[in-house]
């Protein structure tokens, strides 16, 4: 090859280079500019955290993650747990880098979030006993994975039944007693060391306490229904009804007479107590009532007032007062004679109904009443009544200080001694002893001493089954329900047999 020809060569290789350099410059460019556009149009998170690329969340190229690729999640829901006992919760999880339980009390709002470590395949948490009440608990699952997060459940959210027994007051050296409950509600006397006896209330589901009455005076005989707490207050000798409001924070006295009113209930707008008023020397107490009107607040324009229930020239006492659907009937235990109806040396206790009839309304043409419901020799006492059954203490076996239960249902036409009544029969349960019989609905408390000691028993007229629902070998009575609510005077904690009695409840697990 001549110089010449060498020269030219190597020109055209330089050449060739240069271009080919260019090329590599402008591809490279091109690849940075392509990466700045996709950049810009990332989504802002709102957080701050940079999603980076699909490849550093693990989305595939295709686009959206594939639900199959998602964490997978199962649980089997905790239904009840015994208010003395945690909340264990599990999950087995795949898939999840992370578990969370959100927890809340029934009824509340904000939930607490407790972390569900990952074991293999199984996620745990325990919500302590501690932090429970009888509100119940809700609770959802959350876990979180590379692709997704998943709840369960998918919408709204899983409810633990809290049930059991609970010792309600827990102070030492004073004396509670004569509890009553209406729903998560419950209110009992309490013994100051100071003197004078206090009302209290205490929430099944906040566990709060609250003073319904803080005076010197002493209160006792508490009963609630709704907003409305009735009470006995004594000053001089005498006793007076009160109704507190809860809702007002306002106190109100029923009775101002000479003589002692007392034994008061209170069931929807209708309040009723024994009134010794019209007693001249010898036992005549009286049925009285007190009519709050269909918006069973005192004070308001449809106060109907005071009603002279009961005023025969005997003596009637322990009323009781059911209200169901507008429907009011009062039951109540009277001395009279088997054979004339008037009281004289052969008098017995027996009990009667007092139907305001379907207006509602006492003092109409509808009423019903006084209608005598049992007629047997000895004693009929203590009755109880709950819409269309009643029930009592009857002693027609002989044996006045050991009676029986009885119990009878007015039927569909809700009128006593018609065709479709249930007749009276005698609960057919061993009982020992019985007293201090409550009923709500479709079913019935008490306590005897059947055991050896005084226990509370619970009767469902549904099912036919008793429960026995304390085992203290100790003392228990004074017992209220409502619903799934049973609470009772307990004599347990006393040492050395001193008054220190406490407040407790059961509650009964769900249906």
């Amino acid at each position: 090859m001549t110089n010449v020809d060498m020269k030219t060569f190597l020109f055209a290789l330089i050449l060739a280079l240069a271009a080919c350099s260019d090329d590599t410059v402008d591809s490279t460019d091109a690849g940075q500019d392509a990466r700045a556009s996709m950049d810009q149009g990332t989504p802002d998170t709102g957080n701050g955290d940079d999603l980076g690329t699909q490849e550093d969340q693990g989305v595939s190229d295709m686009g959206a993650p594939d639900m199959d690729d998602c964490v997978a999640i199962t649980h089997d829901p905790v239904e009840r747990v015994e208010i003395a006992n945690d909340i264990q919760i599990s999950a087995e999880v795949s898939g999840a880098n992370s578990v969370n339980l959100r927890w809340r009390l029934a009824g509340t709002q904000d939930f607490e979030t407790l972390s569900m470590p990952i074991n293999g395949s199984v996620s745990e948490a325990t919500i302590p006993s501690e932090n429970l009440t009888f509100a119940g608990v809700e609770y959802i699952i959350d876990a979180e994975g590379f692709n997704c997060t998943r709840s369960l459940p998918p919408e709204g959210t899983y409810f633990v039944d809290v049930y059991g027994e609970y010792q309600i007051t827990k102070e030492r050296e004073t004396y509670e007693y004569l509890p009553d409950v209406d729903g998560q509600r419950v209110v009992y006397a309490d013994e100051k060391s100071g003197g004078g006896d206090d009302i209290r209330l205490f929430d099944l589901h906040t566990f709060q306490f609250t003073d319904v009455t803080s005076d010197a005076l002493a209160q006792g005989v508490p009963r609630i229904s709704g907003d409305n707490v009735i009470y006995v207050q004594t000053l001089n000798q005498q006793s007076d009804v009160y109704l507190h409001d809860l809702s007002s924070g306002q106190s109100h006295r029923l009775t101002n007479n000479d003589l002692s009113q007392y034994g008061a209930e209170i069931d929807g707008h209708i309040v009723v107590w024994r009134d010794d008023r019209n007693m001249s020397g010898a036992l005549n107490g009286d049925i009285y009532a007190f009519d709050l009107g269909p918006d069973a607040t005192y004070g308001t324009a449809d106060d109907v007032g005071e009603i002279p229930l009961v005023t025969a020239l005997r003596d009637q006492t322990a009323p009781k007062v059911s209200v169901v659907d507008g429907r009011v009937r009062i039951v109540w235990a009277s001395l009279t004679d088997d054979a004339d109806g008037i009281c004289d040396a052969n008098c017995d206790w027996n009990i009667y109904l007092y139907d305001f009839g379907p207006d509602g309304v006492h003092g109409t043409a509808d009423d019903i009443g006084p209608t005598r419901i049992t007629s047997q020799p000895n004693e009929q006492t203590s009755p109880v009544i709950s819409g269309t059954r009643i029930a009592w203490l009857d002693a027609r076996g002989g044996n006045w200080l050991d009676p029986d239960i009885w119990w009878l249902d007015l039927g569909p036409d809700g009128l006593f001694g018609t065709a479709d009544d249930i007749a009276a029969a005698e609960l057919d349960i061993p009982v020992d002893d019985p007293d201090d019989l409550a009923i709500d609905g479709d079913r019935m408390v008490w306590h005897d001493y059947r055991g050896g000691s005084f226990e509370v028993y619970v009767w469902d007229f549904v099912t036919s089954v008793e429960t026995q629902i304390t085992a203290a070998e100790s003392g228990q009575f004074e017992s209220e329900i409502s619903g799934r609510n049973v609470v009772w005077q307990d004599t347990r904690n006393n040492p050395m047999g001193e008054l220190f009695d406490d407040i407790y409840v059961y509650v009964l697990p769900a249906d």
